[in-house]
């Protein structure tokens, strides 16, 4: 089969350079004409034996140069990777203009700029919780305000952006607080803590350390509760970190992003990290002491 196929392309090519001008035939110097001969009419003409086995030749020839060289006769094949590179490029720069473009046209919900907001309170840390649960101890569905950075008793905490400190004390609930007033409506609580290291009334820049997680207040074990609130109103904290971010590297994505932090997506919010309220298991009720025995099987 293989042998088929390459005799199948020497005589495809053999044609083409047959057919092609003169000068692209190859680099084989042209012949002299023929001397004309005198033949039987019934035998085929002694050139025509001649010039087919010199465009055999010639043909094999050509095909050893291409298969040894193809980026001498297939340029084209040989950048076409790069080629489609540039092009996907290309395409993907002209979406993104045209995206932005009409993200720039939605309408952006009326938040204050979060662009202040640059660190985790607590880094390397993941939070959970934020939004209506079960309350681990009152024991009834409540709305949890803020987010939970679970870590040892005395893990440094770090204001999350530049402010001035509103609050630093003992609240009821929360215990050992710390509130950061940073401007424009934003503001951001810091419960739970074990010590605080800053004063109501002082100016903290971010990524500085204003107290240690604890457990004061009403906590079931150390983890600072951390609280972002616009306006007096508070929203998901790991959300808002991400809007402020967008804000402050994609102001079109971040305007899309900022939906998410409307008082009616808030308000829907539910805390998919709370852990499920352990069912007592169902027991006898005990018999009273004297009391006849009860027939449960009767009717």
């Amino acid at each position: 089969m293989q042998s088929a196929r390459a005799l199948a392309g020497i005589v495809i090519g053999a044609t083409l350079i047959a057919t092609a001008p003169a000068h692209a035939a190859g680099p084989s110097a042209p012949r002299a004409p023929a001397a004309p001969t005198l033949a039987a009419p019934t035998a085929p003409p002694a050139f025509a034996v001649f010039d087919w086995a010199a465009m055999l030749d010639r043909t094999g020839a050509q095909l050893a140069t291409w298969m040894l060289a193809p980026t001498t006769w297939a340029p084209s094949l040989h950048d076409l990777p790069i080629a489609l590179m540039v092009e996907a490029r290309d395409l993907i720069a002209r979406l993104s203009t045209r995206t932005t473009a009409l993200l720039a046209l939605l309408p952006a919900p009326s938040i204050p700029d979060l662009t202040v907001l640059t660190t985790s309170p607590v880094p390397d840390v993941e939070s959970s919780g934020f939004g209506w649960r079960m309350h681990p101890i009152l024991h009834y569905n409540k709305f949890h305000a803020g987010t939970d950075f679970k870590a040892d008793r005395g893990t440094p905490v770090y204001a999350a952006g530049t402010g001035v400190v509103a609050f630093a004390g003992v609240r009821s609930g929360y215990g050992k607080l710390v509130m950061i007033d940073h401007g424009g409506g934003v503001l951001t609580r810091y419960a739970h803590l074990s010590s605080i290291d800053v004063k109501a009334g002082a100016t903290i820049a971010a990524a500085v350390r204003l107290g240690r997680v604890g457990s004061t207040g009403r906590a079931t074990g150390p983890h600072l509760h951390f609280e972002v609130r616009l306006d007096d109103r508070p929203v998901d904290p790991t959300m808002a970190l991400k809007v402020a971010a967008l804000q402050r590297t994609d102001a079109a994505a971040a305007r899309l992003a900022a939906w998410t932090l409307t008082p009616e997506a808030m308000a829907q919010k539910v805390d998919r990290h709370a852990p499920p309220r352990a069912k007592r298991p169902a027991g006898k009720r005990p018999e009273r002491r004297g009391a006849p025995t009860r027939d449960r099987n009767r009717s």
